[in-house]
């Protein structure tokens, strides 16, 4: 197991210890990585570390959601609110910045843009899942109304 997996694992414990705080605690993360990545700071595996302990978060976030997990579908309206990860409405990502600071090669870009790209992508499954969640719900609800009401019309 690298070094970089051991740590994140490690803050990844610490960041996400409660069920409940799991989308308060990723907005923090996420309000966090916007900072790092609009006025960098740190070192290269402190920004990464940040970058993967989100992104495994989110993931066990997402497959609480997938899984129909009632408290993590509650808490999605307080993501959607602040529609989505703070970092990734950065789009399109000044990257010069980050490599004169931080002095990167080409391993590290790659790192940096596929978390970026892979978070992305959990949260347009998340958002196009919870979308047809919502119209699937609306469509049980009117067809219960119906019955109620078509019930109400036979008595």
């Amino acid at each position: 197991m690298s070094y970089l997996k051991i740590i994140s694992s490690i803050v990844f414990s610490f960041c996400f210890s409660s069920a409940s705080d799991d989308v308060i605690n990723l907005m923090d993360l996420s309000m966090k990585l916007k900072k790092l990545i609009k006025k960098p700071e740190g070192t290269t595996p402190y920004i990464l570390e940040n970058l993967e302990c989100f992104l495994d978060g989110f993931r066990s976030y997402s497959d609480k959601v997938f899984a129909n997990d009632s408290e993590a579908i509650s808490d999605y309206d307080l993501m959607e609110q602040e529609e989505g990860p703070h970092h990734l409405k950065l789009f399109p990502i000044e990257m010069m910045p980050l490599l004169n600071y931080y002095d990167w090669d080409s391993y590290d870009c790659w790192l940096f843009g596929g978390y970026l790209e892979k978070t992305k992508q959990i949260w347009y499954r998340l958002s196009e899942y919870m979308e047809a969640r919502k119209r699937t719900l609306m469509i049980q609800k009117r067809r219960e109304r119906k019955m109620h009401l078509d019930q109400e019309n036979t008595k």
